[in-house]
């Protein structure tokens, strides 16, 4: 028996990800020279936009309109940001700490997304896209939103490591070996792979 449950434990690192994904995206906008409710826009659909486009897929109500949590969330990041003038300090999100979140909440979503997915009866390769867009949408939209090319289309490895994810977790369904352990070893051990991953500036192969 585990001290934590995988449900508990995805809980907390969706939360993590969120604040992280909500600071991303006020960093963003006050940036971009975003007057304040654009950059409330902008960072509440960084982090929520992925949920609510999958939750759109599947022709469900999303989440965000249901449950206040993250308005709440983006209001506090906002705050935090302008009080501590977070957004005067160059490579923020390039800190430790911050990295840290970034990827606890993407491997999170990734596993959310996958089970949803699977939930909704999709075959693997909608697994994929269904906990792919949970990840990675509100990054996408947010560059979008400000008219630029999605950094996820440019380089690094935040939509490669969701798709392993997803496609991890939807073996394991097919093979019945879904297990609280199971998805926490799978969790821990894709956190700590991208954390390694991320120093080294790797990134998937371009066309020349």
């Amino acid at each position: 028996m585990t001290l934590f449950s995988a449900i508990d434990i995805l809980l907390w690192a969706d939360w993590c990800g969120m604040i992280a994904f909500a600071l991303s995206g006020v960093l963003v906008g006050i940036r971009n020279d975003l007057d304040i409710i654009g950059v409330f826009l902008v960072s509440m659909l960084t982090a929520s936009g992925g949920g609510m486009l999958r939750d759109v897929m599947l022709g469900v109500t999303p989440d965000v309109l249901i449950n206040p949590r993250v308005f709440y969330i983006v209001i506090s990041v906002m705050a935090l940001t302008i009080i501590f003038k977070l957004h005067r300090h160059s490579n923020l999100e390039r800190r430790a700490w911050f990295v840290i979140s970034d990827t606890v909440g993407l491997i999170a979503f990734s596993i959310t997304g996958a089970f949803v997915g699977m939930e909704a009866g999709l075959h693997f390769f909608g697994v994929l896209i269904i906990a792919f867009i949970t990840a990675t949408g509100g990054g996408i939209i947010r560059d979008i939103l400000v008219n630029s090319v999605p950094f996820l289309l440019k380089g690094g490895f935040h939509g490669t490591f969701a798709l392993c994810v997803a496609a991890i977790m939807f073996s394991l369904e097919k093979w019945s070996l879904i297990t609280d352990e199971i998805v926490i070893g799978v969790f821990l051990l894709a956190v700590i792979a991208r954390l390694w991953v991320y120093p080294k500036q790797w990134y998937v192969p371009k066309i020349k």
